[in-house]
C-alpha cells in the first residue's frame, strides 16, 4: 500500500515513496526514512519490505526519500535533501493524510548519518524537531576510530576498507574542509546534544559501526537526552536489509514499531 510523491529541492524534485498502514486513517503519524548504501548507492526500493511492515506495525506513514548520492552530490547534499523532505513533511503532511506535528526520522547505516544531520539542521534552523531519532547501524564516526573497527576490520560483510572508501566518496575525495573533524554535520559525535530528540539506536554485534552507534547514544545521555540502544548478538551490518525475515530482524522491527508508537502518541 504505497504511493509515489515528490519533494521540491533546489528547483528539482526528489522521489518520496509513502507507505501506508493497512488501516489508513487521516492524521497518521509520519516517519521520514533514509536508506543506507554507503552514501553512494542504495535506493527507495532496497528496504521496501521493512518500510511496508513498519507502516503497519507502527500505525504510521513511512516516507522513504530518494536523496541525491555521492560522489556526484557530495556532503552535505544528502543532508540538505533530507532536511528539505523533513520540512516538507512537517508542513504539508495533511496533503497525504499525515499529522505534521507527530513525525520521527529513521536512518539506516549511511542514512543514519543523514538523519542525524537533518535533525541538527532542524534544530539550527528552528524547524519542527523529530519526536524521535531511530538509527540502525548508523555511520557516525568518519575517523573510524572505535574498538569495533579494530575487531571487525575484515568483516564479516562490512569492512574498514569499504567504509573508508564510502567516506572518501561522500567527501568527494577531499572536498570537505580541513576543519571537517569539528563540523557537527560531518562528525555528529562532536555536535552539541542539548535540544536533540529522544533517540533509539540499533546495532549489530559483528559490525565495524557497532561502537559509534552506541557512543552516540552515550553522548546524548551525557547531555540529558533520552537515548537507548539495542545490540543484536550474532548479527552483521545491515542485517535488517539483507536478512529481513531473520528472527533478529523481525524482533528489531517489532521493537522499532513499539518505540515509534510510544514517541508518536
Amino acid at each position: 500500500n504505497s504511493e509515489e510523491w515528490s519533494v521540491p529541492v533546489d528547483g528539482a524534485k526528489l522521489r518520496l515513496r509513502l507507505y501506508f498502514p493497512d488501516e489508513r486513517i487521516a492524521g497518521c503519524a509520519v516517519v521520514l526514512y533514509l536508506h543506507g548504501g554507503g552514501f553512494v548507492g542504495g535506493s527507495i526500493g532496497m528496504d521496501d519490505i521493512r518500510c511496508t511492515r513498519l507502516a503497519t506495525a507502527a500505525a504510521c506513514i513511512v516516507a522513504s526519500l530518494d536523496y541525491r548520492l555521492a560522489p556526484e552530490n557530495p556532503f552535505p547534499a544528502a543532508i540538505e535533501d533530507a532536511f528539505a523532505a523533513w520540512h516538507w513533511i512537517t508542513t504539508q503532511a495533511a496533503a497525504f493524510g499525515g499529522d505534521g506535528k507527530r513525525c520521527a526520522i529513521y536512518g539506516s547505516s549511511s542514512g543514519g548519518h543523514i538523519a542525524v544531520g537533518a535533525t541538527l539542521l532542524a534544530r539550527e534552523r528552528g524547524a519542527t524537531m523529530p519526536r524521535l531519532q531511530l538509527l540502525v547501524n548508523p555511520a557516525l564516526d568518519p575517523a573510524m576510530a572505535s574498538q569495533s573497527y579494530r575487531e571487525f576490520s575484515e568483516g564479516p560483510f562490512m569492512t574498514r576498507a569499504r567504509m573508508a572508501w564510502y567516506w572518501k566518496q561522500y567527501a568527494n575525495s577531499g572536498a570537505v574542509a580541513h576543519d571537517a573533524v569539528s563540523n557537527p554535520l560531518w562528525n555528529p559525535l562532536t555536535a552539541g546534544a542539548v535540544g536533540l530528540p529522544p533517540t533509539h539506536v540499533i546495532t549489530a554485534e559483528y559490525d565495524v559501526l557497532r561502537d559509534e552507534g552506541e557512543a552516540y547514544a552515550a553522548h546524548l545521555r551525557a547531555a540529558g537526552v533520552e537515548a537507548s540502544t539495542e545490540r543484536y548478538a550474532g548479527m552483521i551490518h545491515g542485517f535488517m536489509t539483507v536478512l529481513p525475515d531473520h528472527d533478529a530482524s523481525l524482533k528489531a522491527l517489532k521493537n522499532s514499531a513499539a518505540v515509534l508508537r510510544k514517541a508518536l502518541v
